[in-house]
């Protein structure tokens, strides 16, 4: 029977494990796009629009986008992706819709030495009512390891603009299931330690519902309190991997710790004293001895004990000195 109990608290942990990411599977497949897609914007052939020359007049000049003054295309754990920005003329100046605009890469984006891998791509146009230029950026292939803040920059000009470069930051990150595994695997052997070592029941019975009731309850809050460390470690961070030493290091002792701390309190909400058991005294330096029933309690020996009396005994008159005789006068 213990070992049915002890089976049942491993696999409460693995359980909730499964029920808590399994959303997270099901929306990463949902994002994935389906085949046959149309060709996004981002792709357009530019290549017969010429940018102006250096003798033009009266040409359309760009200004930074005053709410994102990076374009900043956060990939996260994907290996595609796509995001767009948008450009107003100064002095109030028109694009136009059908205005012959393009964009290229003039500085792949890196993080140190490292180049973003995979495929770039850039386009730019007009929008429907010629007041605004959009720039529009995708990645193809990205590889899913190889995380980091990569910065480039990119340029849009046409025939009637004046070239404009704008700095282009792409973030990317391991993929989801990278540290839900860790996770998982450090809440599986934090369930398996919490059940080897009898963690925080030491002294209890061992074959009453009432402890194994207690120690199944304290891993499933350990288990649901160490998996948040999910959305407050990895998915608040938009580069995590970059430093896989330290990053994997940090999450495993969060999630253990966050994981303990869950176990104790389970404990505390429902304890494994079994009902009608005595709560064994504590011991401090060193125990105070027993006084049987019915025995009366030692006088407190202060200085020297006083003699004792025994029960029926008659009390000693006390010896009185003789007096003497008046003397004879």
């Amino acid at each position: 029977m213990p070992q049915t109990r002890a089976g049942l608290a491993v696999t409460a942990p693995l359980v909730c494990a499964a029920l808590f990411f399994a959303p997270l599977t099901a929306s990463a497949q949902a994002q994935q796009p389906p085949a046959g897609a149309q060709q996004p914007p981002c792709m357009e052939n530019e290549q017969n629009i010429e940018p102006s020359s250096t003798d033009e007049q009266n040409l359309i000049e760009l200004q930074p986008n005053a709410a994102r003054p990076t374009f900043e295309v956060g990939l996260t754990d994907k290996p595609s992706g796509d995001d767009k920005i948008y450009f107003t003329p100064k002095g109030g100046r028109r694009i136009g819709h059908d205005a012959m605009l393009a964009a290229e890469v003039t500085d792949p984006p890196r993080s140190g030495s490292q180049p973003l891998d995979g495929n770039l791509f850039v386009a730019a146009h007009g929008t429907p009512s010629g007041r605004t230029a959009v720039v529009e950026v995708c990645f193809k292939d990205h590889s899913p390891f190889k995380a980091g803040r990569y910065q480039g920059t990119i340029a849009v000009y046409g025939p009637k603009l004046t070239d404009f470069s704008y700095a282009l930051v792409v973030t990317t990150k391991w993929p989801w299931w990278s540290a839900a595994g860790l996770i998982a695997i450090a809440l599986l052997g934090f369930a398996l330690i919490a059940v080897i070592s009898d963690f925080s029941g030491s002294g209890k019975k061992k074959g009453n519902l009432t402890y194994w009731a207690g120690l199944v309850f304290g891993i499933v809050i350990g288990v649901v309190l160490g998996a948040l460390t999910y959305f407050t470690i990895y998915n608040k961070n938009a580069t995590w991997g970059d430093d896989p030493g330290t990053q994997i290091t940090a999450l495993a002792i969060a999630t253990f710790t966050a994981a303990t701390g869950g176990l104790l309190a389970g404990r505390r909400l429902l304890p494994t004293q079994a009902a009608g058991e005595a709560k064994p005294d504590v011991d401090k330096g060193q125990a105070a001895p027993t006084q049987p029933a019915g025995e009366a309690k030692p006088e407190v020996d202060k200085g020297q004990a006083a003699p004792t009396q025994p029960a029926g005994e008659a009390k000693p008159k006390s010896r009185q000195r003789p007096s003497r005789p008046p003397p004879e006068e």
